[in-house]
């Protein structure tokens, strides 16, 4: 994890990623499939709302990608089931969580 995001981190388990310091986090959310396409059209709906950038991303069955200041978002649909990456205050610029939640998304695939 720590070199997919280019700086320590330490795992706090149950998908939780933290920089040690207790400010940047990674979370992911994994759930089935089914359940991943039940709650996709709303949660996407509700990052729309909070992110004032949310794009599709066309990775796997369903997936988008929100960014702003402090935080990124991301959802997958795949066949291998679904997923929620959230990342938040890394302080990063919006290139650099857009860089990172793609590379984090390409490796769930693989």
């Amino acid at each position: 994890m720590s070199q997919l995001i280019g700086q320590p981190m330490k795992d706090e388990g149950n998908c939780l990623f933290g920089d040690g310091k207790g400010v940047a986090s990674l979370t992911v959310t994994v759930s089935s499939e089914l359940a991943g396409e039940t709650t996709y059209d709303y949660q996407r709906d509700m990052a729309s709302k909070s992110f004032p950038t949310v794009n599709d991303i066309g990775k796997g069955k369903k997936s988008y990608l929100a960014i702003k200041d402090i935080q990124a978002e991301a959802a997958l649909i795949s066949d291998k089931g679904a997923y929620t990456l959230i990342m938040s205050s890394f302080g990063f610029d919006s290139a650099k969580y857009d860089k990172t939640m793609r590379a984090l998304i390409d490796v769930i695939l693989s």
